[in-house]
């Protein structure tokens, strides 16, 4: 029996997306059996980002509503070595929706050693259910006080709804002169703030930007990105490999 994990934005353009894709590929690459689902319902980008965008033709409102099998709507992207699920792009009635796409997921963790749900951090229903229910659940933030407020408020959901459940925190685009120019929060200070644990610190890049405007795939990312999304995977399975500590404590936002 996998698990899944659901990562969520505390605020857009945060990287989620490449983040569910880049530690897709890093959980894969470690030999585990990895599926991924964009959650992400009329918005996809998931896709895109893992090179099948011509190869979907079902996605997972098709099976809740039992229009396909598994089998049909799972995507191999074989160089990466994972499985991938589309969402609809159409607008839809939601309904039952996330109690369907919930035993969904429960059926897919069954198969898969990892489930990685691309999940909006837009505070539906959907979003929330979600949330609540997988295993484990993952919020990305990036610095700067507007995030670290939007953080804040989305910890308070993901704490109220998740019933003790792992919650943990991620700081992406991460750029170290901003801490020591006094210009944002320390990560570890955020996560101290949040009480979730840190457990990834992916760095800014502008190779990493130039690789997503060529088109690159998650293992063609630039090598320091890569070995820290790779970090983060070893510290979902438990293991102790530590993370830069700052030990700044300044919070200048506001709730």
């Amino acid at each position: 029996m996998g698990k899944t994990i659901a990562i969520t934005g505390a605020k857009g353009g945060c990287g989620k997306t490449l983040l569910t894709g880049a530690l897709g590929a890093a959980i894969a690459a470690a030999g585990k059996k990895v599926c991924l689902v964009d959650g992400c319902i009329g918005l996809r980008g998931l896709d895109i980002l893992l090179g099948v965008q011509d190869r979907v033709v079902f996605d997972w409102l098709d099976l809740c509503e039992k229009t396909c099998s598994v089998e049909q709507a799972l995507i191999p992207a074989e160089r990466l070595n994972v499985r991938f699920i589309a969402a609809p792009q159409q607008e839809i009635d939601m309904g039952e929706i996330p109690e369907a796409f919930c035993k969904l997921t429960d059926r897919l963790k069954k198969r898969f050693d990892a489930v990685l749900l691309d999940i909006p951090g837009d505070l539906t229903p959907f979003m929330r259910q979600v949330c609540a229910d997988a295993d484990e659940a993952m919020l990305i933030s990036v610095p700067g006080d507007a995030a670290a407020r939007n953080a804040e408020r989305m910890a308070s959901l993901l704490y109220e709804t998740r019933g003790g459940k792992p919650i943990s925190l991620v700081m992406n685009f991460f750029e170290k002169h901003l801490v020591t120019r006094g210009k944002t929060p320390a990560p570890d200070a955020v996560a101290a703030y949040l009480d979730l644990p840190l457990i990834g610190l992916i760095p800014a890049s502008e190779a990493l930007g130039d690789a997503l405007f060529d088109h690159k795939l998650p293992d063609e990312y630039p090598e320091r990105v890569k070995k820290a999304v790779e970090e983060m995977a070893q510290r979902l399975e438990g293991k102790d490999v530590p993370l830069p500590s700052f030990h700044e404590r300044r919070f200048p936002w506001h709730s």
